[in-house]
């Protein structure tokens, strides 16, 4: 029953649809992971390197948990004999599990950002990025019951499923690219806005056999950083995420306390809603130049109404999430790029 349950789940999200649209990779710590977010973020970090790992579980208690697991690195070229601006270079590799194998997504990429500082002090940035991307798929077609399976109410694998399928392995390669607008007004002020398209590249091959177009992913997203006090920020953010007529959209609240410690130790939490989807509980800390966030998605949708259902388990309804980063200067002690403001004669 669990097996039935769930391919009727994955038919109402979409997810074994005849045209095999794009599978993309979202997270709730979107934040931490530049390459899902917007190319343009690729190496939009003061140091000289970064290195990022998430990874997502969710809907354990369908039977069947979705699992899906990035990493990439970031590095920033200087001193390129072009005053005021930088590169940033970019490598990811993301694998999307669903249903326990049914369905499988390799994505490997690397992205190239255009990062120009403008203004007294450097205090804005814009940002300009390039990514391009493998898709490998895999789909088992043994996890799928179709109703020319059944013989007098029973499910019998011997018999065809009458379904036209070909391949159960087809790849594609997408292009994105990306701008993002960085604005410090004051030491205790900034915001930060961009944009994003993914998958604008022609066409993928399906399971099939026929081509089909690929719709394209836009992504809008901002954040502000206010500081209210001396020890303490508030981080407003949201993202936006629109495809084929659907659209996902993220509004959250983030707060950073540096607690009074001899060395730098900040403590971050973080509430935010998905809409029609989920409500979003996050917390993490923040260590010289590694940051640690987990995040818990509380579903608020038309699936909560499984949990009705006693033969799909107690496992939860919900999406848990670790992210990490650390980053760092290739030469600790070699020079590093600082803004100094000093009086004008």
């Amino acid at each position: 029953m669990k097996k039935e349950y769930l391919f009727c789940i994955l038919l109402s999200i979409g997810l074994a649809e005849q045209t095999a649209r794009a599978q993309n990779a979202r997270f709730s710590l979107y934040e931490m992971y530049t390459a899902t977010l917007n190319p343009a973020r690729t190496g939009s970090m003061s140091e000289d390197w970064r290195l990022s790992a998430i990874h997502r579980e969710q809907w354990g208690g369908i039977g069947s948990r979705f699992m899906t697991t990035g990493i990439s690195g970031e590095y920033v070229l200087r001193n390129l004999g072009m005053e005021k601006n930088t590169l940033g270079l970019g490598a990811f590799f993301t694998n999307d599990a669903m249903g326990e194998g049914i369905l499988d997504t390799y994505t490997a990429g690397i992205s190239l950002a255009y990062h120009h500082f403008f203004g007294a002090f450097e205090r804005g940035r814009i940002d300009l990025g390039l990514q391009g991307a493998f898709h490998q798929y895999s789909i088992d077609l043994s996890g799928f019951r179709f109703g020319n399976q059944y013989e007098f109410f029973s499910f019998n694998p011997a018999l065809s499923s009458g379904e036209p399928t070909a391949d159960e392995q087809w790849s594609n390669t997408t292009l994105g690219t990306g701008a993002n607008f960085k604005y410090r007004f004051s030491s205790t002020l900034s915001l930060a806005v961009g944009t994003a398209v993914y998958h604008f590249l022609g066409k993928k091959k399906s399971i099939y056999r026929n081509s089909v177009r690929q719709n394209e992913l836009w992504v809008l997203h901002g954040l502000v950083n206010k500081r209210l006090r001396k020890k303490l920020s508030i981080m407003p953010h949201w993202q936006l995420l629109y495809q084929g007529g659907a659209y996902s959209l993220l509004t959250g609240m983030r707060w950073a306390y540096d607690l009074p410690f001899e060395k730098p130790l900040i403590v971050l939490a973080g509430l935010a809603y998905r809409y029609d989807d989920a409500m979003v509980f996050s917390a993490g800390l923040r260590w010289k130049r590694i940051q640690v966030m987990a995040a818990y998605d509380l579903t608020t949708s038309g699936l909560g109404e499984l949990r009705e259902i006693p033969s799909l388990g107690k496992g939860g309804l919900g999406a848990f999430e670790i992210g990490l980063t650390w980053s760092g200067w290739k030469n600790p002690a070699g020079d590093r790029r600082v803004a100094l403001p000093c009086n004008t004669f």
